[in-house]
Order: structure tokens, then sequence, then C-alpha cells
């Protein structure tokens, strides 16, 4: 592992490997390679070796000549002692997304997995500006990517925010959706919701979300909850580690569908995600009570029997962390009050809300962004040049 890191090995402008043989016509890999050379621990920057074999909640080995990745602690929380770190949404305009501002905000994301946004736009611009200033994604496409056909963003957009069924931003209210796109999903109604992360019926579900409060329940109803995923599966993988073994290995399924728009999401993969290299180490969450669909038992399996019997213990464990009291979070969030959640780890549901006296009934404004920009944001953000260091 070390030999092949060795930048020697490794193209300067484009970060690729430089040492691989092909044929120059067809693009073959040749079946004789070059002699590596040996490992140099000096050719690294102070630290370096240590931070890649070191296990983060993101996979991140930076070019050594990059620096060195060192994300911020994670503080896994409950909500009887939990704020939320906040920060007013000119303060994050006013840097056009960059400098200290973005940057704190990537830094308590990473950390915390919740973060408010007060005084946020309940519009469709507040909602791209603000997912713009996480995602580092386009205010416009740039001339050279529009001259020649090219999309500045994942997902056909330009802006930020990551296209689903429910459009690029969406809303709660059945008349603030765009023409076309699905209203399928109990977050259209006004009964109170499980906790649970979104779109787990994508290969891979967003990121982030942006839920912006623009209507409040004119009576006071309809209270926001949030839990910590990360610290209920700690809990969890401490107090019973079979079950914690059973929802990192079992995988479940889950579906979204939408006969009015032509909708059928589907995908599958365990409640519990942990490091590649370090099963120690959580790295996701995947839990929707309403979008899941029954399990089904490998092939390899002979005791059907036994086996739907360990996981519904595991999940029955599991919803058992979920209830302690004191775990999850309640917002009563006012207009203008933006709530970014860490998809990965942090689960939100919602109080019922009445549709009863004056005034419009409760709905959020809101937008997703991909998994993928706000991993690579987090990998810019917190690898840092060393002092002294090579490379």
């Amino acid at each position: 592992y070390l030999q092949q890191l060795n930048p020697q090995l490794w193209d300067r402008a484009t970060h690729q490997r430089n040492h691989v043989r092909v044929d120059a016509a067809t693009g073959s890999k040749l079946v004789s390679q070059p002699r590596l050379p040996p490992p140099d621990e000096a050719a690294f920057p102070a630290g370096y070796l240590d931070a890649v074999r070191q296990p983060h909640a993101v996979v991140a080995t930076p070019p050594p000549s990059q620096g060195v990745f060192r994300p911020p602690p994670l503080a896994l929380w409950t909500g009887d002692s939990f704020s939320p770190p906040t920060i007013r949404f000119e303060e994050l305009m006013c840097e056009k997304g960059g400098g200290e501002a973005a940057e704190w905000l990537l830094s308590q994301l990473y950390s915390a997995g919740l973060c408010l946004v007060t005084q946020t736009p309940p519009t469709e611009k507040g909602m791209r500006d603000l997912s713009r200033t996480v995602t580092g994604g386009y205010p416009t496409p740039p001339a050279e990517a529009v001259r020649h056909g090219h999309p500045t963003q994942s997902n056909g957009s330009d802006s930020g925010p990551y296209r689903t069924l429910y459009g690029a931003v969406w809303s709660t209210s059945v008349g603030g959706q765009p023409s076309g796109t699905s209203t399928a999903d109990s977050a259209y109604s006004s009964v109170s919701l499980p906790l649970h992360t979104d779109m787990t019926y994508h290969a891979t579900p967003p990121g982030l979300q942006l839920f912006n409060m623009a209507s409040p329940a004119p009576d006071g109803s309809g209270a926001s909850t949030y839990l910590d995923g990360f610290a209920a599966a700690h809990r969890l993988r401490d107090a019973d580690p079979a079950a914690f073994a059973t929802l990192r290995r079992v995988v479940f399924g889950y579906r979204s569908v939408d006969t009015a728009t032509g909708w059928h999401l589907e995908a599958a993969g365990p409640v519990l995600s942990v490091d590649p290299f370090d099963e120690k180490t959580l790295t996701g969450i995947r839990h929707n009570d309403l979008d899941r669909l029954p399990p089904r038992p490998p092939a390899s399996v002979r005791d059907v029997d036994g086996w739907y019997a360990e996981v519904e213990r595991a999940l029955a464990a599991w919803d058992a962390v979920l209830e302690e009291p004191g775990r999850r979070l309640t917002l009563s969030l006012r207009e203008g009050d933006c709530t970014v959640v860490h998809n990965h780890r942090v689960m939100h549901g919602r109080e019922s809300f009445s549709l009863q006296g004056e005034g419009e009934a409760r709905s959020i404004i809101g937008c997703y962004t991909g998994v993928d920009e706000l991993r690579s944001r987090w990998r810019v953000c917190f690898t840092k040049r060393s002092r002294g260091g090579g490379g």
C-alpha cells in the first residue's frame, strides 16, 4: 500500500497512475508492467501515512501534494443535550459560496450532522443559493460548459439541488409543487411521520436535506423531530452487538411508486453501513419503516424461520434504541428556519399538525444535494498542507 501510494507513481496534474503500461494503439493493458520503486516515507507530508490509515466517516485519500486529511471529530448527541449549530442565511451568502462561513457550516455538518440556517428566504432562489453554498455548484453554467453541452452538476442541475421525483426544489404544499412532479408521499399530509432517512429507494440516497419552514402551522403544531443515527447505532452496538451485526449485514429493499407521474424507484442496502476497511467506523444509516419492503433471505439461507427471527429481533432492538427517552430532538421551526440535515446520519420526522384555524397550512420548501458532492467538499475543506512536510 505504501509502495503504491508513492507520489512518483501518480501524475501531478491528473492525480492518476502514471506507470500503467498499455498498448499505444489499442489501449490494452500490457502483461509486462514496470517494477515499482521501494517505499519512501520521506516522500509524504508529515502525518500523512497515519491519516490515511485512520478510519473516518468519509473515506479520504488525498494526493500527498495536497496535504493531510484532518476532519473535525464526530460529536454524537442526544436531543436532551443538543442545540443545533446556527448561522444566519446572509452570513453564508455574503461570501458567495466560499470563505470561513461556508467552511464553518461544512465542519458543523461533518461533526454533528445537523445545522440551522435562520432568516432563509422561503423561495426557490433562496434554496438554490443555500444548496450552492454547500455543494459548490455554479450560479449559472460557465460559458465553456454551455458551448460544449456539458452539464455542470449531476442530475441535470447547474445550481446545487439534486433532482428527484419531487423536482429539484420542492414544497410540501401540494399547490406549491411544480407541474408534473410527484406528491405520492406521506409528507403531503398532516399526519405525524416516524423518524427516517430520505430517499432510501435511491441506489445512493442524497447527502443533505434542506428543510426551510415556509409557513408554520397557525396553532404551533407540527414540530419537527430529529435523531442522531450514529449515536443510536453506537448505543445499539454496545447494548446488543448481535443486533448491530445483523443490521449491518442484512440487505433490505425500499420502494417508491407514483403511477400518476410514472415513477417506480427501488433500491436496497443495509440499515447500518460501515467503513469498508474498518467495521468499527460508521459511514451511513438507511432507515425508513414506511418505504421498506419485507426482508427477503438470501438463497443460501437454510433455516429461513431462524433468519426471519434474527432479523425481527434486530429491528425490534433498533426501534427500542430509537424510542429511548431523551434521544430525539424536537424543534418548533419559525418561518425562515432551515434545517440542513446529513441524510446518511441524522433521521428526521414530524409531529401531526392541525389544518384548522386562520392562515396557511404548515408547509416546507426544500431540496436535496448529492452525497458525492458533499463528501468532495468535506475532503477539500479538511485537507490541509502540513508545515514543513514533504509533497
